[in-house]
């Protein structure tokens, strides 16, 4: 506020105001120097005065015009700097803050101060004194200076009203973190959309592990003493169409009790590629074609649309849609990819819509079918029972199938696949955390598994810069998620980075198999199968493989069997054949 700036040069000055007994002050802001925002709401001829008589401080705002008859009225006709005892008042004249008889005043000396700013004279101040004398030392310099933060605080209590408005009115989530306490305030848009039971989190509340999680989508500012997270709510907006689009994590808190229907929408085109991750007019493009069509078919319903990925959306609709209804949604919609399911009908009320998300995005079915469904999310639980339990680690080692001699021991377990990024997450940490191990303790000749995703992280190579100095001979087995819609470009360039440290590198067949990838190959010293692909015969069941396997072998690539083959499979093996067992 402008009072603490006006107590901040008092305190500055506050030895030549003693000495020259200065008691009250007034400061004239003169309109041309009107800054920013604040300039919609001044006439152009408003003049700001600003009274200060200790401790208070008063404000007001009135016409130029206002200035004649007054003492300032005489500065501005010579711009000169000017000193009068009471006595010079023989006539009457008018103070500019009270436009009263200046004689009112109960002062023995003024001192009127014209102040410049590159010769442009913007304001002055009038300086009451119970001493006869005055003559205060502060500089021009010091004046303008002061009447600088003045205006740009005029201006910033206009903005900071305008921006609280937006807040107000905003679908805006904040929190606000005191760094010295570790507390947490949350605004009451975020607490209830997202069930917190109170506003305030300390980190030793049961809820603060919840809070971080979402905090890590959130915008950041960091100040001295605080840290400010915000987001809205909805990523982006057609105000023409009404149509907004919000964040996927909210999906579940569409506020629908009753009967409900979810439209699962997917842009199968083949677009270019968004360079600008905040752009979103692809998806407000796309969101518009159901929104209309929805609203053609439908016109009486409420939809809300939340963005999956950047050509994805989930549609809640407040209604069931029925089947007469869907045939019209087609026929408008024509090639459109789309999934419907209706609740209750289908599935339950309670339905975690984006668990329900991340299946349809994954599987992409013609159809919702339940019991593929339950057999999804069966999987997925059991996977992540598996997840959690496979860091006990059972000790494997990799020997060479010839000699059986023992090549190096797997530090942590060969990945299985996931339906769940939360399990590839526990996985990485893990990960992460063995890496650290590695570099306290000593490990004979490790072998390390890593998803592809994490090369990108500057930590881990950083990392593997280290792991690879202390073990020289150190290989690593990579796997990449086709949960994450990797590029097989940065896979590449992420290989041939760790190709450069010196690591032997060991491919599973998430790579080798996979078409878009298969170029990453001639960068690989080893193929990995996986035990799950063991489970027949590698000649009975394929006539093929003889001779794919062979292949591998002239390329000069080792093959690792991740367990023992069948015996009738021993003649795919040769001194380029290697085998991951159980160390006991």
């Amino acid at each position: 506020m402008y009072r603490n700036i006006i107590l901040e040069f008092l305190a500055n000055n506050d030895q030549t105001l003693h000495e020259n007994g200065c008691y009250q002050m007034t400061i004239v802001l003169f309109p041309s120097q009107t800054l920013g925002c604040n300039r919609l709401f001044k006439e152009d001829d408003d003049v700001t005065i600003y009274h200060i008589k200790n401790p208070y401080t008063f404000e007001k705002t009135y016409s130029m015009h206002n200035l004649e008859g007054t003492i300032v009225e005489l500065l501005i006709e010579d711009q000169n700097k000017k000193k009068f005892s009471y006595s010079d008042f023989q006539y009457e004249i008018k103070d500019p803050y009270y436009l009263k008889d200046i004689r009112e005043q109960k002062f023995l000396s003024i001192e009127v101060m014209p102040i410049f700013t590159n010769n442009d004279f913007i304001a002055c101040a009038l300086n009451y004194s119970n001493k006869e004398e005055m003559d205060l030392h502060i500089s021009n310099k010091k004046w303008s200076t002061f009447i600088h933060k003045l205006l740009e605080e005029q201006d910033k209590f206009y903005s900071d009203d305008v921006l609280w408005k937006i807040i107000e009115n905003e679908n805006l989530y904040y929190i606000v973190k005191n760094i010295n306490r570790n507390k947490y305030f949350m605004n009451k848009q975020f607490q209830d959309d997202y069930q917190y039971s109170k506003n305030l989190i300390s980190v030793q509340d049961k809820e603060y592990s919840q809070l971080k999680k979402h905090l890590s989508m959130f915008k950041k500012i960091v100040d001295d003493k605080i840290e400010i997270y915000y987001l809205a709510k909805n990523l982006c907006s057609d105000l023409d169409n009404q149509v907004d689009v919000y964040l996927f994590a909210l999906i579940n808190h569409h506020h629908f009790k009753e009967k409900y229907a979810f439209i699962f929408a997917k842009d199968l085109e083949d677009h270019q590629p968004i360079k600008d991750l905040e752009d979103h007019q692809p998806i407000i493009e796309f969101s518009k074609k159901y929104f209309m069509a929805i609203k053609k078919v439908i016109p009486d319903s409420i939809c809300k649309f939340y963005q999956i990925d950047k050509n994805t959306v989930g549609i809640v609709i407040n209604r069931e849609i029925k089947k007469k209804e869907e045939v019209d949604l087609r026929f408008i919609l024509k090639k459109e990819y789309f999934i419907l399911v209706n609740f209750p009908k289908n599935l339950s009320l309670e339905t975690d819509l984006e668990k329900l998300s991340l299946y349809l995005n994954d599987v992409l079915p013609t159809e919702f079918n339940l019991n593929h469904y339950k057999e999804y999310c069966h999987q997925q639980n059991l996977q992540k029972l598996e997840c959690d339990s496979v860091f006990e680690n059972k000790s494997k080692i990799m020997i060479k199938a010839d000699t059986m001699k023992t090549i190096g021991q797997i530090i942590n377990p060969i990945l299985p696949d996931y339906y769940s990024i939360a399990n590839y997450q526990i996985f990485e940490n893990a990960m992460i955390n063995m890496f650290d191990t590695s570099l306290k303790k000593d490990f004979e000749r490790p072998i390390f598994t890593i998803l592809t995703k994490s090369l990108a992280r500057r930590k881990i190579y950083e990392q593997l810069k280290k792991i690879i100095i202390k073990y020289p001979e150190t290989k690593i087995i990579l796997h990449t998620a086709k949960i994450f819609n990797e590029s097989v470009e940065s896979i590449y360039h992420a290989m041939i980075k760790i190709k450069e440290l010196g690591y032997i590198i060991i491919i599973d067949s998430s790579i080798f198999m996979s078409l878009e990838y298969n170029i990453c190959l001639k960068l690989a010293d080893a193929i990995l199968i996986r035990k799950n692909e063991l489970t027949n015969s590698l000649i009975s069941n394929n006539p093929f493989n003889q001779r794919l396997f062979n292949m591998y072998y002239e390329y000069g690539k080792v093959v690792i069997f991740e367990g023992i083959p069948k015996e009738c499979d021993v003649e795919l093996i040769n001194e380029l054949t290697c085998l991951i067992i159980d160390k006991n």
